[in-house]
């Protein structure tokens, strides 16, 4: 193969689709605009997951096969996409992510499509803070430990972010076909708090607690 058939393959453009309610979902856990920390702005999409967070609380969803798939020749950083909320309105609507790195711009173009509309915006330069050094991973454990706290020890987070979750968490639940959403929260005063939403295992909900 040669250096013009090699670069034509890598400058192909990378796609997969995403669950539109689960995008939304998402984009409510970016960080605002006049936030100085334009790297949590957007959507970090990698091989393995997409995630937002806003400092404060975090939202990361783990990729299927498929989509795993269909990003692997995403680079091992991944892409902060602008958070762009998409126009869907139907359950089981999936929205067409295309990632192209324009080589002699130094820019990489995002296009998010779904049925109504389709919209480029482009990546934002910079890196990712480490979300899943903060993801508490032994849960069991987490629960076990929070049945021996004292009332003084038990974990205490800011109440505007609670309204985030449970916008997310319907977001969620307007793709199935269960009527009953519902959160369950394992953490402590001492680390993150997980936040699990409809028994739906590839979602990490995560609230930073708080001192009083």
């Amino acid at each position: 193969m040669n250096t013009q058939e090699k670069t034509e393959i890598e400058a192909q453009p990378i796609r997969a689709g995403f669950d539109g309610f689960e995008w939304n979902a998402l984009c409510l856990f970016a960080a605002k605009k006049n936030d100085y920390r334009t790297v949590i702005h957007g959507l970090h999409l990698t091989r393995d997951r997409i995630a937002a967070t806003n400092g404060h609380v975090l939202m990361s969803i783990r990729n299927n096969e498929l989509v795993r798939q269909a990003l692997k020749d995403l680079p091992d950083e991944g892409v902060i996409i602008p958070a762009t909320k998409a126009n869907i309105t139907t359950k089981n609507h999936l929205i067409d992510i295309e990632v192209e790195r324009i080589e002699d711009q130094g820019v990489t173009r995002i296009t998010i499509g779904d049925a109504k509309s389709e919209q480029i915006v482009y990546a934002i330069d910079g890196k990712f803070p480490n979300i899943e050094s903060v993801i508490p991973q032994d849960i069991d454990a987490i629960y076990l430990q929070n049945k021996k706290l004292a009332l003084a020890e038990e974990p205490h987070f800011q109440a505007q972010y609670f309204e985030l979750v449970g916008k997310a968490a319907q977001l969620i639940n307007k793709s199935k076909k269960s009527k009953l959403c519902c959160v369950r929260i394992i953490g402590n005063a001492k680390q993150s708090a997980k936040v699990q939403i409809n028994g739906r295992d590839d979602i990490d909900v995560i609230l930073m607690p708080c001192r009083v």
